[in-house]
């Protein structure tokens, strides 16, 4: 049964024509647009060349015109340019701006395509420069060049005409001879094969009219043909092989049935296995929140022994006009520790930063406070120097790090202050740890020694005790590296002790509990989302305004 072939209009052989012939255009007009880009880029750089080349050979006599202000041999200058129709208008000025010689064309008005096409390359001008004035600027005058864009425009325009009629034409012809070489050469053959496979039974594929491929029989086009014939053969195959590759679909089918029936009772299996697994876990993970909930407890009351430990935050009251403690370890404990206490008439305020933080650093303050209860009760030693010095030797020897023969390397920063209300004097001595002072806004730092105190692995410290005379209102501070070590801003940097120093000089008029509060509060903006890195301890005090009146004369000074 043999289809009607398509309608002339739906024809391949058709569409094949017309969209070749439009390429074929298409493409002539892109070759045309590039000759006409290529000529006008080609021509204006002629045209610039031009007159470059025509400056400088105008430049010199200009120059020495202008120099000797000469306007009839100017005027003879610019009269030569005249002769290029390129050139509108020429002028030569001289080295005070004021025209020597001028010509101007009649007609100075450029139409729309001749400003678009050279209106940005219309405006010419040379610096004259003549050899008797090399020392100096060597500058006499200027020489002025406007173009007419219309009669560029025009000479482009008669360069442009003719080639590209000659593309257009040649491109069509092309164009024909390349639709007539592939209609006869391709198409007719292609349509004979198409009626042939149009033609075709379906029932019977093997059996198709092979149509005759002539002197076509070795090419592309036999080729396929040939390919055609072997399809279809084999299609007949396919269709004979059809029915026995059904049976063996449904064998496939049966045994696939059967490893799915096994699979699933493997499946089974596996996930009673996996449920009795995910019990095992669930009881591990009870097991585990006990024994944490236990370290939690052990860690909790290990937290009230610490601050059962910690002096009482009013044990100064009636001896300093005020003091303030900010103290919050990093965990629940912590390794920093503070010491308030007055004796014999005089307040001792100590600050530590034991190693590492936690449980660790804790032990390491209960050693600092058995010391530091033995150095002022049993000692008396009242001195900051001599406090820091028997402080380093006990934690050596409690810690059994005076030895060469210990495995411990722990020890801690100490800042202590002694403040005497007779004298109007605060001492102060650190090793590691500052004192900040707030002197009527002025914000200072006496900084401690390098090194630390108790270190089996350093040399002892050599501590210099600091005497201070303390002025009405002058405010104190000890702080330990918790305190200006946050972490924050973009990109992430330590806050820094002399930011701090910075935030406590503007918050210098409040109370004491106040201007710590907003520290805190300025620390933990800056902080962001980033974690706390360590025990923050502060101690903020003041000696009473009241003594001032008793304060001997010349205790100002150090």
């Amino acid at each position: 049964m043999t289809e009607p072939g398509p309608a002339r209009s739906r024809s391949l052989v058709a569409k094949l024509a017309l969209a070749t012939l439009l390429v074929a255009l298409a493409l002539s007009l892109l070759a045309s647009a590039y000759v006409i880009a290529a000529d006008s880029r080609a021509f204006r750089a002629d045209t610039l060349e031009q007159i470059e080349r025509l400056q400088r050979l105008v430049a010199p006599p200009a120059a020495e015109a202008a120099y000797q202000l000469n306007a009839d041999q100017a005027e003879s200058l610019v009269a030569g340019l005249q002769a290029f129709d390129e050139i509108h208008r020429a002028e030569i000025l001289d080295d005070f701006g004021r025209t020597l010689a001028e010509v101007e064309r009649e007609g100075g008005g450029a139409s729309w395509l001749g400003e678009r096409l050279f209106g940005a390359d219309r405006q010419h001008e040379r610096e004259l420069l003549h050899p008797d004035l090399r020392e100096t600027n060597g500058a006499v005058g200027m020489l002025r060049v406007e173009l007419a864009p219309d009669v560029l425009a025009a000479a482009l325009i008669e360069r442009l005409r003719n080639s590209v009629i000659t593309s257009v034409v040649q491109a069509v012809i092309v164009s024909l001879v390349v639709v007539l070489l592939f209609y006869g050469l391709m198409l007719r053959p292609m349509l004979r094969i198409s009626r042939a496979v149009a033609g075709t039974d379906p029932d019977h594929p093997a059996q198709w009219p092979r149509p005759s491929m002539g002197h076509h029989a070795d090419d592309e086009l036999g080729a396929l043909d040939r390919s055609l014939d072997r399809l279809l053969n084999a299609f007949q195959q396919g269709l004979d092989a059809r029915d026995g590759a059904r049976g063996e679909l449904k064998a496939l089918n049966e045994d696939l049935e059967r490893r799915v029936v096994e699979r699933t009772r493997e499946l089974e299996a596996e996930k009673l296995e996996t449920e009795r697994a995910l019990a095992r876990v669930d009881e591990a993970n009870r097991e585990l929140e006990r024994s944490n909930r236990l370290v939690v407890e052990s860690i909790r009351y290990a937290r009230r022994i610490q601050t059962a430990m910690l002096p009482d935050k009013h044990a100064l009251d009636g001896h300093l006009d005020e003091v303030q403690v900010y103290w919050e370890p990093l965990h629940l404990v912590g390794g920093d520790y503070f010491w308030l206490e007055a004796i014999d008439g005089r307040s001792v305020l100590v600050a530590a930063d034991c190693t590492g933080h936690g449980v660790p650093g804790a032990f390491i303050t209960l050693v600092l406070a058995s010391a530091l209860d033995r150095i002022l009760h049993e000692h008396r030693l009242l001195e900051p120097s001599a406090i820091l010095r028997e402080m380093d030797r006990l934690v050596r020897s409690r810690l059994r790090q005076d030895g060469q023969d210990s495995d411990s390397d722990d020890g801690l920063e100490a800042a202590v202050c002694v403040y005497d209300p007779d004298a109007r004097t605060l001492t102060f001595a650190g090793v590691g740890l500052p004192l900040i002072m707030d002197r009527a806004g002025q914000v200072e730092e006496i900084r401690g020694v390098r090194g630390g105190l108790g270190y089996r692995s350093l040399e002892p410290a050599q501590p210099v005790d600091h005497v201070v005379a303390v002025e009405p209102g002058m405010e104190f501070f000890l702080i330990t590296d918790g305190a200006h070590d946050h972490v924050g801003g973009e990109p992430p940097r330590l806050f820094g002790r002399r930011r701090l120093r910075h935030v406590l000089a503007e918050k210098s008029p409040r109370d004491l509990a106040a201007k710590i509060d907003s520290v805190v509060r300025v620390l933990e903006d800056y902080r962001g989302g980033e974690p706390r890195r360590d025990d923050m301890t502060l101690v903020a005090f003041r000696p009473l305004a009241a003594d001032a009146k008793n304060m001997p004369r010349g205790a100002a000074a150090d």
